[in-house]
This record gives structure tokens, C-alpha cells and sequence, in this order.
């Protein structure tokens, strides 16, 4: 892993880069280790900190003057992921809190709005799986702006 850490001063902050391109960056300056060995070391550098993925195999060394944004969802967020992830494992989706943007605004939202992003073709799936499993929340799948003001004071889900 030292192998690894070292070649990231060679690239230098700013600069995007992807798993390939960082290898043979890496063998070009004497580095011997096979390339699974490294897709694990390379891992390791994403977990501490010291690489972020900026897109779909794109990444950057971590500037060590930012911190890295890190959110602790709120129990009903963590809930919906799991009651997502046991009924339906092989589906990709996001959720997203309207609270996360406290941090970043003046005026602080009280009310927490979840969003929950799908597969188009699991959405249904994903509403109904919801909708069942949290009967005390409004869940909406897909509201305009006149549904969405209209459920406005209750606790909701949106799909």
C-alpha cells in the first residue's frame, strides 16, 4: 500500500484519473505487484480518504485542506433503505433528506422531506413496498406541485 500512497504525489491534486491510468502510471515507475493487488490497495486509498471518485471510474486525490461531506440520515432515511434493500437486494436507488441541506443554507428547513430515487422499472415495486411497510407516512409516487402542497404538514416519502 506504501507503493500506492506514494504514486499519488506523482499525480498530483486536481487531476482526474481512472483505475487503469493510475496503474500504468504506477508500473511505468518500477511498481511489481499484480493489478488485483492493487484494485485492493487502491480500495483502501477511497476508504481513508486519500482518493475520492468524482464519476463513473474517475477519480482525484483528496485535497487535504477539504473535508469530506458526511451525512448521518435520520432514522425513518435508514429504515426506508432497509426495508428496500430486504424486499427488493438487487435494486440501485438513493435517498436523499431535504435536512442535508441545512448545513449548507440560512434558512433551516424544519421539516424533513425524503426522496427516495429508483429504476424506472422497479418504481412501482419500490412505492407499493413502501407504502405498505410505513402506513403512518405520507408516501407519494411521482406528485405534481399541487400534490405535494397538499400532503405538505404530514410526514412523507417521495418516489
Amino acid at each position: 500500500m506504501v507503493d500506492e500512497k506514494i504514486g499519488l504525489a506523482s499525480v498530483g491534486n486536481g487531476v482526474v484519473f481512472s483505475k487503469k491510468d493510475y496503474y500504468e502510471a504506477l508500473l511505468q515507475n518500477g511498481y511489481n505487484k499484480k493489478f488485483g493487488s492493487f484494485l485492493v490497495n487502491f480500495q483502501k486509498l477511497i476508504n481513508d480518504g486519500l482518493v475520492h471518485r468524482v464519476g463513473r471510474n474517475a477519480y482525484s486525490v483528496a485535497d487535504a485542506s477539504k473535508r469530506a461531506y458526511s451525512h448521518s440520515y435520520s432514522d425513518l432515511a435508514c429504515q426506508v433503505a432497509e426495508c428496500i434493500t430486504v424486499n427488493h437486494p438487487y435494486l440501485d436507488f438513493v435517498i436523499f433528506e431535504t435536512v442535508q441541506l441545512n448545513e449548507f443554507i440560512n434558512h433551516q428547513i424544519g421539516r424533513n422531506t425524503l426522496f427516495v430515487f429508483v429504476e424506472k422499472d422497479a418504481m412501482d415495486f419500490a412505492f407499493e413496498t413502501i407504502k405498505n411497510s410505513f402506513s403512518d407516512v405520507v408516501v407519494m409516487l411521482s406528485p405534481g406541485k399541487h400534490e405535494f402542497h397538499r400532503y405538505r404538514d404530514k410526514t412523507r416519502v417521495k418516489l
